[in-house]
């Protein structure tokens, strides 16, 4: 009788602690403390087109790009923000294109004499742009369990961009130095970005970021040639972010 009790004692403790046990999360998926969060970031943006920021010559144009995000992290683990970002870059012929584009956006394998317009050696693109962004951050750190401060998140995200580009460089029969404003284009984005941060505190991180778009419909050079199907813009930078609100751990 004795034992009896003794075992039914037993397994009425081993079972409030493994029952305990199960309803305790892991830290990676449990609830933060300071949810909310804003970050402003900024660095370079390169572009990748018929006309690339990076040619033979290597990088022709380190670009500028700046923006804002706000967003709710459900856990470690996961986070979901909104961002604004405008930036700007400039590309350059590569040296498989030998081409030929006139004023009025012909593009020729070579000069047609009664008109003028830019050699793609001497012309550049420069495109100015902006975005909305949708993007969901998985911190693959939070797994493990001593680390407190660093994080590795892997994002995809999707977007909304507007472009719009500017052909300028010296004609080929006159000689001047001539600009041509394009009209702009909107287009959906497909892309991701990685970045590693570090938290000071509860409140306070500073990261490395890098990302890649890929957009759909025209490309944002508006250079009339199939050599190079490409439609991307990249950037990288340093994001700064503040962390707010009033959830428990």
């Amino acid at each position: 009788m004795i034992y009896r009790k003794a075992l039914l004692l037993l397994a009425l403790l081993a079972g409030t602690m493994i029952g305990g046990r199960a309803q305790e999360k892991p830290d990676a998926v449990a609830a933060d403390q300071h949810p909310w969060y804003v970050s402003v970031q900024g660095g370079t943006s390169f572009g990748q087109c018929t006309f690339w920021s990076v040619t033979e010559k290597g990088i022709r144009n380190w670009g500028l790009q700046g923006g804002l995000t706000g967003g709710y992290k459900f856990s470690r683990l996961f986070s979901l923000e909104l961002g604004f970002q405008y930036g700007g870059q400039s590309q350059y012929n590569l040296e498989c294109c030998p081409y030929w584009l006139s004023i009025d956006g012909d593009w020729k394998a070579t000069q047609v004499i009664d008109k003028d317009g830019w050699y793609f050696s001497d012309l550049e693109t420069a495109t100015r742009w902006y975005k909305f962004s949708l993007q969901g951050n998985f911190d693959v750190l939070s797994f493990v369990k001593q680390n407190k401060h660093w994080s590795l998140d892997l994002s995809p995200q999707i977007s909304v961009m507007n472009t719009r580009t500017v052909w300028k460089g010296e004609l080929s029969k006159s000689r001047e130095y001539r600009e041509k404003t394009l009209d702009p284009n909107w287009h959906l984005g497909i892309g991701g970005q990685i970045a590693v941060s570090y938290a000071f505190n509860d409140h306070l991180g500073l990261g490395l970021y890098g990302g890649i778009t890929a957009l759909t419909g025209k490309r944002f050079d508006m250079i009339p040639t199939n050599v190079h199907d490409t439609n991307i813009i990249w950037d990288a930078g340093i994001k700064l972010s503040y962390a707010f609100g009033g959830g428990k751990k």
